[in-house]
């Protein structure tokens, strides 16, 4: 019942940033469950198809209520990073994506403001890692944590949140409290960053 109460939320944008009480059997994994085996980049070419931050992560839904950027979808509630004044973590990732039935169109200074709180700015958790350094997703934390892959960067994590579900230095999994991004999704990510550049 928590499951179906917590997704009814989720889909109307009254919830967001799950705790680990919303989670009930059958539902979402527990994030200690959640690490995964870290991306392997050796023969990864993120040079296409290209990524458009504006329309593939961060787009508006359709009237019909389909679509929309999935960073939006998946981490742009007001308790989480959808809140411009006070996000999560100080990270920004758009607003959400409705207000209970009513679209949320982005706006060009919000756009702006996702990008600022990105590029080539220290996380708050790994302060020597970037949330995003272009070109480079494997060393871009904002990949990291939605990839799972801690471990081989435990050691530069050092200011874990509070409200983390996990006691992992690094903090959790990326969303945390709902489903992982799907590998399609993650390697739409990943290849924005790699087509950024400098």
């Amino acid at each position: 019942m928590r499951g179906r109460v917590a997704a009814i939320l989720l889909a109307i944008g009254g919830g967001g940033c799950l705790s680990e009480d919303w989670i009930g059997e059958g539902d979402v994994e527990p994030q200690e469950q959640l690490e995964q085996q870290c991306f392997d980049y050796t023969r990864w070419d993120g040079t296409s198809p290209s990524v458009a931050l504006e329309t593939d992560l961060l787009g508006d839904q359709a009237a019909d209520g389909t679509g929309g950027g999935f960073l939006r979808r998946a981490c742009g509630f007001s308790t989480c990073h959808g809140n411009l004044q006070k996000p999560a973590a100080g990270l920004f990732l758009g607003p959400p994506l409705f207000s209970f039935t009513d679209p949320i169109q982005i706006i060009p200074e919000e756009i702006a403001a996702v990008l600022a709180n990105l590029i080539r700015r220290p996380s708050q958790i790994a302060p020597a890692l970037n949330r995003v350094v272009p070109g480079d997703p494997q060393n871009s934390f904002l990949m990291i944590k939605v990839d799972g892959c801690f471990t081989p960067i435990a050691a530069q994590c050092e200011n874990q949140l509070p409200g983390s579900v996990t006691d992992h230095r690094c903090g959790d999994v990326m969303p945390r409290g709902g489903q992982p991004l799907v590998p399609a999704e993650r390697d739409t990510l990943r290849r924005w960053i790699s087509q950024l550049t400098e």
